[in-house]
């Protein structure tokens, strides 16, 4: 659900940031097996990524890998296209 897939992200920049990594990158999420909405997820975990990285000591970049036209999509405009870097 929308919680849990906010909560993995959130924990997993937190324990990149206490292992002093610069960068990390997620796969979309839930949405495989899990069957979540590739848009949902996209908005969730990017918002993660914003709130931690308000606050992030060493964090410089959060990727993501995406499969398909559709997931790159999905968060290409939950994210905005300003802000994609391919």
């Amino acid at each position: 659900d929308e919680n849990k897939i906010w909560m993995a992200t959130y924990s997993s920049l937190l324990r990149a940031d206490e292992l002093d990594l610069e960068s990390i990158d997620f796969p979309a999420l839930g949405t495989g097996v899990g069957g979540f909405p590739l848009d949902k997820a996209a908005e969730v975990m990017i918002k993660a990524a914003r709130d931690y990285l308000r606050d992030s000591n060493f964090i410089k970049r959060v990727g993501f890998v995406l499969f398909d036209d559709a997931a790159f999509g999905a968060f290409k405009t939950a994210l905005g296209a300003d802000n994609m870097e391919v």
